[in-house]
C-alpha cells in the first residue's frame, strides 16, 4: 500500500482499516517485476485422508501422510514467475520420492495399486 486516505494514525494497517469510517482510498502500486528475498518455508506435513479422481479411471488414495522438507532459498533473486516455478519443482521433486508410500496407500477401480 503506498498511500491511505484517511491516513492510519497507528502503525498497524489491519487494525485502522478494521475500525476507520468508510470509504477508504487505498494507492497500490503492483510488486516489482525482479525480486530479490530470503525465502524460506519450514517443513510442514500433508495428510491425505481420502483423495479421489474421478475419470476413466478411479484413483483413490486412503491415507498418506508426507513430510516435505524445508524449502530455502537465501539471497534469491528473480521474477514471480521463477519463484513459482522454483517451489513447483522442489515439492514435486520431494512428492515423487514419496511416491512408494502413495502408492502403496492407492487403488485404481478398487483394485490396490501395490499389495
Amino acid at each position: 500500500i503506498a498511500a491511505m486516505e484517511p491516513a492510519p494514525d497507528e502503525a498497524d494497517v489491519g487494525e485502522h482499516l478494521a475500525k476507520c469510517t468508510l470509504p477508504v482510498t487505498l494507492l497500490l502500486l503492483a510488486p516489482p517485476r525482479l525480486w530479490e528475498l530470503d525465502v524460506s518455508i519450514a517443513q510442514f506435513s500433508l495428510l491425505a485422508i481420502r483423495f479421489e479422481t474421478k475419470g476413466t479411471i478411479g484413483v483413490v488414495v486412503e491415507q498418506a501422510d508426507i513430510m516435505f522438507e524445508e524449502f530455502s532459498e537465501p539471497q534469491w533473486r528473480g521474477t514471480s514467475d521463477k519463484l513459482v516455478a522454483r517451489l513447483g519443482e522442489f515439492y514435486s521433486q520431494a512428492l515423487g520420492s514419496h511416491l512408494p508410500a502413495l502408492l502403496t496407500a492407492a487403488s485404481i477401480g478398487g483394485s490396490s495399486v501395490v499389495s
